[in-house]
This record gives C-alpha cells, sequence and structure tokens, in this order.
C-alpha cells in the first residue's frame, strides 16, 4: 500500500520530470490499495486493470473501481494481449 508514483522521486531524483511527457499510464493491481499507485501522476488517461483471483463476492467493488477486471489467475497472457491490443490501436 505504499506503492505510489510520488516514491519514484525519492529512489530516482527527476523520474516523475521524465513521465511527464506521457500520456497514458496503465496501472495493474490486486487489491484496492492498489488504485492509489496513480498518485502523484498528472496524466489523464490512466486505464486501472484489476487481478481478482479470489473473493469474488468483491466483484461489483472492483467493478466500479477498475476499468478492466480480470478473474483467476491467467498468469501474464490476458495483460500481455490488453497491451498488444492498446499498442495497435
Amino acid at each position: 500500500f505504499n506503492k505510489r508514483a510520488s516514491a519514484l522521486e525519492v529512489c530516482e531524483p527527476n523520474s516523475l520530470d521524465e513521465l511527464q511527457d506521457r500520456t497514458n499510464v496503465l496501472l495493474f493491481g490486486d487489491s484496492l490499495g492498489d488504485l492509489n499507485m496513480s498518485q502523484g501522476l498528472t496524466q489523464s488517461n490512466i486505464i486501472k486493470v484489476g487481478f481478482l483471483n479470489d473473493r469474488l463476492d468483491r466483484l461489483p467493488e472492483y467493478l466500479s473501481k477498475f476499468d478492466v477486471v480480470i478473474l483467476g489467475d491467467p498468469g501474464m497472457d490476458v495483460s500481455l494481449k490488453l497491451l498488444r491490443d492498446i499498442a495497435s490501436a
């Protein structure tokens, strides 16, 4: 829960400056707390992808917070396909 974009500046000085020219962000997370990872970024185009491995009772909450929800544990295949589809559009 301490993964925020602002932490980049502590680890790598000027790294946030390098990201400011980027217009899009893909955020991948497996908990609702991971939604905070985009804090500190100014990009307006953020696609949030959530992994819900278990606890399907939380599906409505995940669907309301993430743009895409991936169920189960599909490995990286689904994520890579999503990246390829976005890159080719």
